[in-house]
């Protein structure tokens, strides 16, 4: 009974990821011309031809937590980018004026809201070993909130103090490349301090605006993305150093901000364990506009899928 209960969760999860790796390969072949998941021999033939590099550079502590990082083969710094479908409420003042959009709208984010939070139920019943059994699998949003706000500090001073090393620590790879340039970019010698103030909006924030949880690929045993969204709203100070460390008189800026951080992480199949989180990147509030368009991208997908999916039936 226990296998077969399992079995349900995790086929159900197969149908609703469906489409899932199809849809990412196509939005990331869009946006940087390759394939947005490298295969299980791809990342483990890479990860052979680094090993002993690794096992140099590294201190034992970091290679040991490297190694439990690895999920059959994907690890939390190789998501290369956002899960399709995700959808972030903006804030109410952003919130469309018109009556009909805004229903319209409004009933999309119900819609695909619904459709997540049941994902992640599936997650848990797939986890569970029976059927009177607890799921091993568990949400633990509180921490996670906490763990986005660490992160979040631990990227924002990385990135002022030009500290890579920190930044290749916390993002995934493709948002520690993004941010590494950036400072490479900069004039030599520059450097800045950050400081957050406070967080602001506390009565609602920081919070989770989206979780999602799907298969990175197709297969009964493939291992898991949790990509979760979560809000942050604070002041922030930011302040040019001279040579000395010295803040430089004139260069001081504060700005409350509002930042949507995108955290990700891979499940096994097997132990429902994770990895460590990563920050993937921070994601626009979604709009009309840009639903639409993500919607005429599915649409676009779904057709090829099903002409393929023809097209191999006729083959066979």
């Amino acid at each position: 009974m226990g296998p077969s209960w399992t079995m349900v969760g995790r086929r159900s999860l197969d149908i609703l990821s469906r489409d899932m790796v199809a849809m990412t390969a196509r939005l990331n072949t869009r946006y940087t011309g390759r394939s947005a998941f490298s295969t299980t021999a791809t990342v483990l033939s890479q990860s052979r031809q680094m090993k002993r590099h690794k096992e140099a550079m590294l201190a034992p502590k970091v290679a040991t937590r490297q190694q439990h990082e690895r999920i059959g083969g994907y690890t939390s710094s190789k998501i290369p980018m956002f899960l399709p479908g995700t959808f972030v409420l903006p804030l109410a003042s952003k919130l469309p004026r018109k009556p009909a959009i805004l229903f319209s709208f409004l009933k999309s984010y119900i819609k695909t809201a619904s459709l997540d939070t049941f994902g992640t139920w599936l997650a848990k019943l797939g986890s569970k070993p029976s059927f009177f059994a607890r799921p091993i699998f568990k949400l633990a949003n509180s921490s996670v909130v906490a763990t986005a706000k660490g992160l979040h500090r631990s990227m924002s001073e990385a990135l002022a103090s030009g500290d890579k090393e920190t930044i290749r620590k916390v993002c995934a790879d493709r948002m520690a490349d993004t941010l590494c340039g950036t400072i490479d970019s900069r004039p030599a010698g520059k450097k800045y301090a950050w400081e957050l103030i406070k967080y602001t909006k506390k009565m609602r924030y920081p919070r989770i605006m989206s979780q999602k949880i799907a298969k990175i690929e197709k297969g009964r045993d493939a291992p898991l993305i949790r990509q979760v969204v979560v809000r942050i709203c604070s002041r922030q100070r930011r302040v040019e150093l001279d040579r000395a460390g010295n803040p430089v008189e004139g260069t001081e800026k504060e700005a409350d901000l509002v930042e949507n951080l995108v955290l990700t992480t891979v499940i096994s199949p097997v132990t429902w364990k994770s990895d460590e989180w990563r920050i993937t990147g921070t994601f626009k509030d979604t709009t009309p506009e840009s639903w639409e368009e993500h919607q005429k991208l599915t649409r676009d997908v779904e057709r090829e899928e099903a002409a393929k999916h023809k097209i191999d039936i006729g083959a066979s």
